[in-house]
């Protein structure tokens, strides 16, 4: 079986991006569209916050906001997954909401109870043994600390490693029109290493690009009063500082923060674009380097 190399995945991915820009600009408007919504259904929660009176209703509101976000996101990477498997559709958004998007949505809460119930084994596990060392004091003490340092990284690796073994599950479960995690743990077989290095060099630019939208999403005041928040952790003054000026942010529709809202959804679509995009595109080259008999 031929490799497939990061130079293969990571420039047809820059490509990908570049010939679908249109997308990426209606997609960027969905995405703004639902940032707005879900900032209103997070203005009671906040308020709530700030009050220190209970409300179910504002909890409510806050849980459907962000189950809206999710559904969202499910919707817009079943789209740009659809737009690098089949760029022949004529629909020049991919968008749709059917079941394709059911699929993902159950493959997020599948794969989500797996890791949750993976890390709680992992943690339990590690928990009773250092917990029997360091009772035991003297150098079992020093052993559970170091072997605790050794399990966290542990877990952390095998998270990282099952990511990038599953991570073409996604475009797998659209383009087979079924969930499928079996064929992704397969298709990514001896390609871990091509995988993990061209997903973090997309990570890398996830966190530059990341850090310069923030700046441009957050207003100075909730910037100063989240690094506040962080000097002063545990302190209820500066926590409460730091939902006012949410709260302030939230209920701020003037023309500049609705420019900088719209100028950080573009970026990140962008950015959400590419990391999805090459997610599929590695899906893509990595079967279509297969045998045929192998894939079909």
């Amino acid at each position: 079986m031929q490799q497939v190399s990061p130079g293969d995945i990571l420039p047809a991915t820059f490509q990908f991006v570049r010939a679908h820009l249109k997308a990426i600009a209606i997609w960027s408007a969905v995405y703004l569209v639902a940032v707005v919504i879900m900032q209103l259904g997070m203005r009671p929660y906040y308020e709530m916050q700030l009050s220190g009176q209970a409300s179910s209703q504002a909890m409510l509101l806050f849980l459907a906001a962000y189950a809206f976000l999710i559904v969202v996101a499910v919707v817009l990477n079943a789209a740009i997954f659809r737009a690098a498997l089949d760029p022949q559709q004529t629909d020049s958004s991919y968008l749709g909401f059917g079941m394709d998007e059911l699929r993902l949505l159950g493959l997020l809460l599948l794969i989500s109870i797996l890791f949750f119930i993976a890390t709680m084994i992992a943690t339990i596990m590690a928990a009773f043994v250092i917990g029997f060392l360091v009772a035991a004091g003297g150098a079992g003490a020093v052993l559970g600390v170091i072997l605790g340092i050794a399990a966290f990284i542990a877990v952390m690796i095998a998270l990282i490693y099952f990511a990038v073994r599953l991570a073409s599950a996604g475009p797998l479960t659209v383009l087979r029109k079924k969930i499928t995690v079996r064929e992704a743990w397969r298709l990514t077989r001896g390609h871990f290493w091509t995988l993990f290095g061209t997903y973090a060099v997309i990570a890398i630019i996830w966190i530059v690009v990341g850090s310069v939208i923030v700046m441009i999403s957050l207003n100075g005041e909730l910037s100063r009063a989240m690094f506040e928040q962080m000097r002063h952790t545990g302190d209820p003054i500066y926590r409460q500082q730091m939902i006012a000026a949410q709260l302030r942010q939230l209920n701020d529709f003037g023309p500049l923060h609705i420019i900088a809202m719209a100028v950080g959804a573009v970026a990140y679509m962008a950015m959400i674009t590419l990391w999805c995009g090459s997610i599929a595109i590695a899906t893509k080259l990595l079967l279509n380097k297969e045998e045929p008999a192998s894939v079909f």
